[in-house]
């Protein structure tokens, strides 16, 4: 997902791509996985620039929040809520094997993420989101048991986690596609209530994947700062 953010990125300087759930964490909740990522920021020798997209924008922010000087760069995600699809599959992983045995399983999962009545729906060119661009994307998510059930018990911890959304008060920046369904415009608003010192970018005509369609209007920005409003 990340790979043309990061080359155009890498011209700037040294780029780092972390996948949340692969290699598959001890503890793939939020919180779980918040505590890694503070681990990893408080070992770099200088503040970093974290930039996170979806779903993992709740580890980010807490991340943020822990690491003091962290700049942060939020794209299209729940910050105080879950889109109505998420909320569903986080429910569905209370009943015990129907998520991570039955419908996360590759063969049923990756054709319909990659139809039309799947992941095309996050972009405005849906040809953008062809079956090889949604198996490399999602595929190693989804590849072994482990990785299905870390998906589900991270799906599980997301309410409880967007309930108790901290406030960061330092500088943070919301690259933000403003025709995106699950997480529409409003939720700019809505952020601020956590995010005090927001600033925000609109990317015109972006949808929920516009880091992969439009991923040089995300590196640019990134590139020229997070600082201050």
């Amino acid at each position: 997902m990340w790979d043309e953010v990061a080359r155009r990125l890498g011209r700037h300087g040294p780029v780092e791509v972390r996948d949340l759930l692969d290699p598959v964490p001890s503890d793939p909740s939020v919180e779980g996985l918040a505590a890694d990522l503070v681990a990893h920021l408080r070992a770099a020798a200088q503040p970093v620039t974290l930039v996170a997209h979806g779903l993992a924008l709740p580890v980010a922010l807490r991340a943020a929040v822990a690491v003091a000087g962290t700049r942060l760069v939020l794209c299209n995600g729940p910050v105080l809520h879950l889109d109505p699809v998420t909320a569903l599959g986080a429910r569905a992983g209370a009943v015990p094997g129907l998520l991570d045995t039955l419908l996360l399983r590759p063969g049923l999962a990756l054709p319909w993420l990659a139809s039309s009545a799947g992941l095309r729906r996050a972009v405005r060119n849906p040809y953008v989101m062809d079956r090889d661009t949604v198996v490399a994307i999602c595929g190693p998510t989804l590849a072994t048991a482990r990785h299905r059930r870390a998906l589900r018990a991270y799906l599980q911890s997301l309410p409880a986690a967007l309930r108790s959304t901290p406030v960061h008060d330092g500088p943070a920046l919301l690259v933000w596609g403003d025709e995106d369904r699950l997480y529409p415009p409003a939720c700019v608003d809505e952020a601020r209530r956590v995010l005090p010192r927001l600033r925000h970018h609109r990317v015109a005509g972006g949808r929920w994947l516009h880091p992969v369609e439009r991923p040089w209007e995300l590196a640019d920005v990134v590139a020229e700062g997070v600082g201050a409003p």
